[in-house]
């Protein structure tokens, strides 16, 4: 991650020049001095990405991090995930060998799920369009039986208003079976969890939750203050938002999770309601927050691990040749700005544990510092997992046998040996 001491102090020095106009505050002191003691006992988050088929990787990196569980304990006190991370989350947060075992099942067995069954219009319509091309390769009379193929399956196809009102073309129901293959519930929780959905009503990415554990009163409390401290327009650009931050309820455990995985324009939007009955539409998660490093700040972690599913060379993909590829790049910079700005926030913060006194700072400086929205300043460590070189299995690979079980295979290797940083 290109971040440093200089370029963070760089950063406070642009943002009082840029507030220059104004008379600076005499022998001006940050606005978090003096500093407030750590948080303690220190408290380990798991961080697990979105990926598509590529969760399989998790699921192997889950193998390696809770090999000894059950005679150690849980090794996270929170779980963090988004999209193909979230069913990982919802695996790891109940930290026992029989919920690792199911999630490793889970990505191996995804194949014989079929889970990327196209709806019947859209099948159909593409049935059609395939009898259509090849009846342009025959002469009379063998043309007519392909148009009247096409014909067929137009009819089965039903009205174009069913297909052009269609706000996804795979069928859910393969994933819906598959997740409750493997029956969850919140009071098996043994470790905080953390779902991220991005909420297509209001427009922003929701952190659905439970705190489980001796302090979870005390932690879900400065985690909602947290959600709802940056309501301000300048707070909003300047730090981000996440748009609400909801109690799961056991109602809407698997909901969560599903809508999570609801990639647009491929499954269905998922649509939840809230403990007063308001109604939202869900989406992927990985939309508006694909990596969610700050809410496992947010929720008391200082000891971080985070579980990305490309390896480096992936963040330099080729240049586009075709609209998915075009896509697919665009995608995966927002979501790499998104990661970026979170890791930043958090690797300031270990430099603000460590200088206490500035001078001369603006108003604006200031404001921007106090939008960081921390009481408690604790030094953090991050431990990043990811492939060494490019996994054998692309996003959309679910009917891959052999690439998901090399991914698997993958993620317990690289385990062994996370990217640790302190500063």
């Amino acid at each position: 991650m290109p971040f440093s001491r200089s370029r963070f102090l760089s950063l406070v020095a642009a943002l009082s020049a840029a507030g220059s106009s104004a008379a600076p505050a005499a022998a001006a002191v940050p606005p978090w001095y003096p500093l407030p003691p750590p948080i303690k006992p220190s408290r380990r988050a798991l961080v697990l990405s979105g990926g598509g088929a590529r969760g399989a990787y998790e699921a192997g990196v889950l193998a390696r991090l809770y090999e000894n569980v059950e005679t150690d304990g849980p090794p996270f006190d929170i779980v963090c995930g988004t999209s193909a991370g979230a069913i990982n989350a919802a695996f790891a947060a109940r930290s026992t060998r029989a919920s690792i075992d199911e999630a490793r099942k889970f990505w191996l067995e995804i194949p014989d799920a079929h889970i990327v069954d196209l709806i019947d219009p859209v099948q159909h319509a593409m049935l059609a369009a395939d009898a259509f091309r090849q009846s342009t390769q025959h002469g009379f009379p063998r043309k007519l039986k392909y148009l009247a193929r096409a014909n067929g399956e137009l009819g089965a196809m039903g009205p174009l208003s069913d297909l052009k009102d269609t706000l996804g073309v795979v069928s859910e129901q393969p994933i819906l079976d598959l997740v409750h293959k493997y029956p969850m519930s919140l009071d098996e929780l043994r470790a905080t969890l953390v779902i991220t959905a991005t909420n297509v009503t209001v427009l922003g990415s929701d952190a659905f939750y439970r705190f489980v554990g001796p302090t979870a009163v005390a932690d879900e409390a400065r985690f909602v203050d947290l959600g709802q401290k940056f309501k301000t327009a300048e707070q909003q650009i300047l730090r981000g938002v996440h748009a609400r931050r909801v109690p799961l309820r056991e109602e809407t455990f698997i909901p969560a999770v599903i809508a999570s995985t609801a990639i647009p324009g491929a499954f269905a939007p998922v649509s939840i309601s809230d403990a007063a009955g308001n109604v939202s539409v869900y989406v992927d998660g990985g939309v508006a927050n694909n990596t969610p490093v700050g809410l496992a700040t947010d929720a008391g972690a200082t000891d971080i691990t985070v579980v990305f599913v490309d390896a480096p060379e992936e963040f330099e993909p080729p240049q586009p040749v075709n609209m998915l590829e075009l896509m697919a790049n665009c995608y995966n910079l927002m979501h790499q700005k998104i990661v970026e700005a979170d890791l930043e926030l958090v690797l300031a913060q270990n430099l603000m544990t460590q200088y206490r006194e500035y001078r001369g700072l603006s108003s604006l400086a200031q404001r921007y510092l106090n939008t960081l929205g921390k009481e408690a300043w604790h030094p953090l460590t991050l431990r990043l997992i990811h492939p060494r070189a490019a996994l054998p299995v692309d996003v959309m690979g679910f009917n891959d046998p052999a690439g998901l079980k090399k991914a698997f295979e993958a993620g317990f290797a690289d385990a062994a040996e996370p990217q640790i940083y302190t500063t």
